[in-house]
């Protein structure tokens, strides 16, 4: 496939606005297929007899590496902040267990775009831009934070630059859906990705695996854990990766791209447990240097600068793109149970580094670049206190505390060839920009059993975050002269009370409905490219859903369905101007859809899981949005004013679907386990105006692997996207053209591992 082609994995031009009427039609008939699905799993009097003849063990996910049990096994969330039963919490959340994420190879937070549905992420600039249900931050700049919150252990991690880790030593993974801020200490308009690690035990525990994989690429990593004295253990988990040679080649200069140099990792635990009292220290550091993020041109624009024909993965760049990240930061988590209530502290610093270099116009010509040094730190505290004791009323309180930095230090944007006609042009603009956040918060909720079947749940959170920015700009010019632009010193505070309001019925032993309205709220903040410029003001999400969780035909078979409606006020939506971020507001957006995931054991040696989600999001009033036209009088194209109402919101594709086989049996030589999995997406925009479209494409993964029989040895190879599709990162439409980043081509390889 060519750049700019219109197959299946490329990117093409919108032409028209979207067919409205033909979504409304293809929701219908998801939400229907849906409640026929929660009718049948009610009524059928065969698959209602749950748990009658199986008792399942209520297990962490991570533990379900071999059992003897043939049935679904009870999966343990703390998606409300207290352990319970997946299928007792009333909220959309998907969980990928230690096992799925090895048999899937889950290897970053980018690898849960095609695992989990409802979400579609993607990096770029080093940055983590993670969307589920189509809500999500375009904006990667200082300062400025996800709409989906990523959490660690229950630490926030402020900087969408070391959210993009790589996975070690996971326990399980949990993504709530929807706007989670009053169980959460920070908001999150969007939802939250919750990465839970290993516990330290007492029990000596040691895993190490080697992979080596095609484009000469190695990773090697290892964990281990044991006690140390009766109430004391550690754990240590560290990875390093490498890559010998890119993914494609940068003809400018012929070294190789979308490269990863190097990736290291390094996370350490110590668990003090003596009596009721617990205590948690927890330190992490990375290092990361690479170049995933090149700009190439799309040719799908009238006017843009001449390049060669390139391979998919190639680029021409005098401007060699890189990215790094230098990051770490450490906690301590104390746990006291007084009987009645619990208490939790969570104290948190983290520090990271990143920097990133591009070139703009993605040409051989001097026209345009930027580069910039980013550092982030933060600070937060976390007190909670909750019920234990067991009745009809469980409660939670909790104060946040967050002070986070983000500095540009600094941002350089160099500009050359027709740009720069006149002595007076500016050549070099150089930000030097710090945006600070200090958030309070107080938040609460608590559960009610009305009934033996019917729960009511509310949940209230006020929040106060004051925004400032400092900073300066300076222009330099052809002619050798420099312009000082003014110093910046501001700052303004934005209040805001959430809530959440949830009813949850048991319709039988197993199956529960539920329905919900939450508010989700992202403040505003300053713009660190422009300065001058005003705030951009907070954004609101209201949702409501409605939902059913249900295992059912004596534990074989777990089904849960959820319908949604977002009503989205103030969307904070990014442009690029000469290559610089920023942000501005829309009007007023919606979305409606459904989602549905289904686990299905019709033998001891088989696991089938499906999932899909449909999703209707489009802005209802965008009046102040750019869009890119054709110049008249030749050279590049021109940014001008639209109204984008109507238009489909980025990063939202209208359905998703996967399919999962998981193929596993025992011999004397040991375990032999096969892993297909299919993932659908059917396309989406990536920019408010609709410009670029990535078509619907299919990405395969498939894993085989054998363990010994006495559990210590494995052996596993995998591929991941067997198809070879081509799939947009990032894509933007700029004068230049269209620039777009793409994701990781076929990767395939080989994994060995031991475990004691």
């Amino acid at each position: 496939m060519q750049q700019g082609s219109n197959e299946t994995g490329g990117l093409s031009r919108n032409e028209t606005k979207p067919n409205w009427a033909e979504k409304r039609k293809r929701l219908t008939a998801t939400l229907a297929i849906s409640s026929a699905m929660a009718i049948l799993t009610v009524s059928s009097p065969a698959l209602s007899q749950v748990g009658d003849q199986h008792e399942a063990a209520t297990v962490s996910t991570a533990s379900q590496s071999r059992s003897d049990q043939f049935g679904t096994q009870d999966i343990v969330v703390t998606a409300q902040r207290r352990e319970q039963r997946l299928q007792d919490v009333p909220i959309a959340v998907s969980v990928l267990s230690a096992d799925t994420v090895s048999n899937r190879r889950i290897e970053s937070p980018i690898d849960l775009n095609v695992t989990v549905p409802g979400v579609n992420s993607s990096a770029a600039l080093g940055f983590f831009r993670p969307f589920i249900r189509g809500v999500g931050a375009t904006a990667t700049t200082a300062g400025v934070e996800n709409t989906v919150a990523t959490y660690v252990d229950g630490v926030y991690l402020t900087s969408s630059a070391a959210t993009l880790l790589e996975f070690m030593d996971i326990e399980r993974i949990e993504v709530l859906k929807g706007p989670q801020g009053t169980l959460f200490g920070r908001n999150a308009t969007g939802g939250l990705i919750s990465i839970v690690t290993k516990r330290p035990s007492q029990e000596t525990k040691v895993n190490a695996e080697f992979t080596y994989a095609n484009y000469n690429a190695y990773k090697v990593s290892g964990y281990v854990s044991s006690g140390i004295a009766p109430d004391l253990a550690f754990s240590v988990a560290a990875q390093y990766s490498d890559q010998g040679d890119g993914y494609g080649v940068n003809r400018f200069s012929g070294k190789d791209i979308y490269k990863l140099n190097h990736d290291l990792g390094v996370r350490g635990k110590l668990l003090f447990s003596p009596g009721d009292t617990e205590i948690t220290l927890s330190g992490d550091y990375s290092d990361r240097s690479d170049s995933f993020f090149v700009y190439s041109p799309y040719r799908g624009y009238p006017v843009r600068l001449p390049v060669a024909p390139l391979k998919r993965w190639d680029a021409d760049n005098n401007f060699e793109p890189n990215t790094t990240l230098e990051s770490g930061g450490g906690s301590l988590r104390v746990e006291h149970d007084f009987g009645a209530v619990k208490l939790l502290s969570l104290s948190a610093y983290r520090k990271s580094k990143n920097t990133f270099a591009s070139d703009n116009d993605t040409s051989p010509q001097f026209i345009l670049q930027t580069t910039f040094l980013e550092r982030d730190k933060s600070f937060s505290q976390e007190l909670q206190l909750q019920s234990s004791a067991p009745g009809r009323v469980s409660w939670v309180v909790g104060l946040y505390y967050l002070d986070a930095s983000g500095k540009l230090d600094p941002q350089r944007s160099f500009a050359g060839g027709f740009l720069t006609p006149l002595p007076t042009s500016t050549i070099l603009t150089q930000t030097i920009a710090d945006i600070k956040t200090k958030s309070y918060a107080a938040f609460g909720d608590v559960s009610v059993e009305l009934t033996d079947r019917l729960t009511a749940t509310a949940g209230l959170r006020y929040s106060r975050e004051k925004r400032s920015k400092e900073g300066q700009q300076t222009f330099f010019r052809r002619d050798g002269s420099i312009v000082l632009g003014p110093v910046i010193d501001a700052s303004t505070t934005f209040p805001k009370l959430t809530w959440r309001l949830v009813m949850d019925y048991k319709l039988a032993e197993h199956v529960m409905a539920y329905a919900s309205f939450n508010r989700g709220f992202k403040a505003g903040g300053y713009n660190p490219g422009f300065l001058a410029a005003a705030p951009f003001r907070p954004e609101t999400l209201d949702a409501y859903e409605v939902g059913l969780k249900s295992q059912l035909a004596d534990n074989h078979v777990r089904l849960n369905i959820a319908g949604f409606y977002y009503d989205y006020s103030s969307l904070q939506v990014q442009t690029t101007v000469s290559g610089i971020q920023n942000i501005t507001n829309s009007g007023t957006a919606r979305a409606y859809g459904s989602e549905a995931e289904l686990d299905v054991i019709p033998a001891d040696y088989l696991t089938l899981s499906a999932a899909a989600t449909y999703l209707d999001f489009k802005y209802r009033s965008y009046p102040n949005g750019t869009e890119v036209v054709a110049n008249p009088t030749g050279g590049f194209t021109n940014i001008v004013g639209a109204d984008l109402s109507g238009n489909r919101v980025p990063y939202a594709p209208k359905y998703t679907v996967s399919l999962t086989a998981d193929f596993h049996f025992d011999t004397g030589s040991g375990r032999f386990s096969f892993v297909p999995s299919w993932f659908h997406n059917a396309g989406f925009v990536t920019e408010a105006n609709n410009e670029i479209h990535q078509p619907a494409y299919d990405y395969f993964t498939i894993s085989g692997r054998w363990e010994d029989p006495s559990e210590h040895y494995y052996v596993q190879a995998w591929v991941k996207n067997l198809a070879n599709e081509r799939v947009a990162n990032q894509a933007l439409a700029l004068p230049t053209g269209a620039n777009v980043v793409w994701q990781p081509p076929r990767t395939y390889g080989l994994t060995a591992g031991v475990r004691f």
